[in-house]
């Protein structure tokens, strides 16, 4: 149900628009409020979209027609929660978010020589955030027979607290599962986070002595690992999802993002030129982190069921 009183979570919606695209629209249909064929196609867009903008042939948003799809995102979306004053705002917010954001992306990646595919990274988490607080149901839609969700329930604050840790929960049971494969297979671990590490460090001027690449790894690891939980959080709590299949989902969406910015960042090769055998076991490493993050968050919601 819209209500114009909304047209701030409009105006939030435009802005995550202005940063991906299909999010917003994803985000409803994750809401239901998109159905049918049009709810998948939603979902593969906005994932296809996450993917696509780590590689070097993405479009610029600020091109004419990036542009324009972005502030229709907006316009389309901030109708869906606020009706027409949710539209002017949406499309409003896309229109001048979209320069704004391609600015501070740009500003960040000169600023701390960080890669432009991790600056991107961060920035997919931030704006899967902020659509998932701005579809959030109204705190009136118990009243009106549908569930009310733990983020308005609880604070969007403190599902991000607890998606935190959810990642955080995730990360630690994934790095069990492959302590103990590597020590079975004797395959060596990846040292793709640590060159992350390394480039960004080495473009502010810090060089990492050998000795302390594999402490970089690990932090990289967690850093990573960990963040991706704060969407989760405001997201698997707010749609009132049970946590093992949302973990599962949660956990191979992040591996297939990783599919696509890691060989752009050339830290991995594309995964056509991996064997079945690797990717299946970071498939699987993906899901055990998954469901790490779900029993965490399970264990830290209001109302455990």
């Amino acid at each position: 149900m819209t209500s114009s009183a909304r047209w701030p979570d409009a105006a939030l919606l435009g802005a995550s628009g202005a940063m991906r695209t299909f999010v917003p629209p994803a985000m409803l249909a994750v809401r239901g409020r998109i159905r049918g064929r049009a709810h998948h196609a939603a979902l593969a867009a906005a994932v296809g979209e996450i993917a696509h903008d780590k590689l070097p042939i993405a479009r610029e948003r600020v091109d004419v027609p990036s542009v324009g799809a972005r502030v229709a995102s907006g316009l389309f979306a901030g109708h869906a929660v606020a009706g027409p004053v949710g539209a002017v705002a949406g499309a409003a917010s896309a229109a001048v978010s979209t320069f704004a954001t391609y600015r501070a992306r740009s500003l960040v990646g000169r600023a701390t020589g960080i890669p432009d595919p991790w600056v991107g990274a961060a920035e997919d988490i931030v704006c899967v955030t902020a659509a998932a607080v701005a579809t959030r149901p109204s705190a009136g839609a118990a009243a009106e027979g549908e569930e009310a969700d733990a983020a308005s329930a609880d604070g969007v604050g403190r599902s991000a607290a607890r998606g935190l840790l959810a990642g955080l929960a995730g990360t630690a049971a994934m790095t069990l599962a492959q302590g103990a494969y590597y020590q079975l297979t004797g395959a060596k671990p990846s040292d793709a986070p640590q060159r992350a590490g390394r480039k960004a460090l080495e473009r502010a001027g810090k060089r990492v002595p050998r000795d302390k690449r594999p402490a970089l790894n690990q932090a990289m690891h967690w850093l990573y690992g960990t963040s991706w939980g704060i969407p989760y959080g405001v997201l698997a709590g707010s749609v009132g999802a049970r946590p093992e299949p949302s973990g599962v989902a949660f956990g191979l969406s992040v591996w297939a993002i990783g599919l696509a910015h890691l060989p752009a960042l050339d830290l991995a090769p594309a995964p056509w030129k991996q064997s079945p055998r690797t990717l299946a076991a970071d498939a699987a490493f993906h899901v055990v982190y998954g469901l790490g993050a779900a029993g965490a968050l399970r264990a830290t919601s209001p109302g455990r069921r």
